[in-house]
């Protein structure tokens, strides 16, 4: 009777520890109607935002760079149109720009996680991405990157924190979110690279996420279109 009563009491402190924690933030997805991408904002009890996820279906997104489009870079705010435009892309839906132009070069640790991820980066991204940081030589971080499964579709991702955490800590934090899938992969990325995430929407554009506000100058591009 009392082992009964112990597990009883396990499983209802269980539920009030999972309610309470899941009662400590609040998520606001945003989406196109293309839904090639759910940009999700993470917000404590107080409205303070303490993170930010996007998730994006690959398929619709392609990789432009200052080496194969020189003369659209580095302000391609202004000419992300013409980009789309010359690339047969149609309109343009949603883009991620990113700047590694002032990228100091970095110590790699020796490491055999950090080996593999590296190896899986070089072996499966664009050219343009080969030569470029991207990983993080430190084990925690801000900024990471994600891939995972829903419905056998691959998805990519990244997510923003407030305060660093390992990959493990970033896991369970894209585990609470709504919707999210089997995870395969969680990298911690530098957090010193300018991103912007734009999406546009019958002529306007609206800028959901700035690592560094203000920026203009980016040296690529992942642009999805209505081609």
């Amino acid at each position: 009777m009392r082992k009964k009563i112990l597990i009883l009491f396990i499983l209802l402190l269980s539920s009030t520890l999972l309610a309470e924690e899941k009662a400590r933030y609040t998520i606001t997805h945003f989406s196109n109607k293309e839904k090639n991408f759910v940009f999700s904002e993470l917000r404590d009890r107080q409205g303070n935002i303490f993170g930010h996820f996007a998730l994006i279906d690959p398929d619709p997104y392609y990789l432009y760079s200052i080496e194969s489009d020189s003369d659209m870079f580095p302000m391609i705010d202004l000419t992300v149109d013409s980009l789309a435009l010359r690339r047969g892309r149609g309109t343009p839906v949603a883009m991620i720009a990113v700047d590694f132009s002032n990228q100091a070069e970095i110590k790699r640790p020796f490491s055999f996680k950090y080996l593999v991820r590296y190896l899986f980066l070089i072996s499966f991204s664009p050219p343009y991405l080969r030569k470029v940081e991207v990983l993080n030589p430190s084990k925690i971080s801000r900024w990471f990157f994600v891939e995972m499964k829903i419905k056998d579709k691959n998805y990519f991702g990244a997510m923003v924190l407030k305060r660093s955490f390992d990959a493990s800590g970033a896991k369970e934090f894209i585990e609470k979110i709504p919707g999210t899938g089997e995870i395969s992969l969680v990298v911690p990325v530098l957090e010193n690279i300018p991103v912007k995430f734009v999406s546009f929407s019958s002529g306007e554009k609206k800028v959901l996420y700035e690592s560094f506000p203000g920026h203009t100058n980016f040296t690529c591009v992942f642009l999805a279109g209505t081609k």
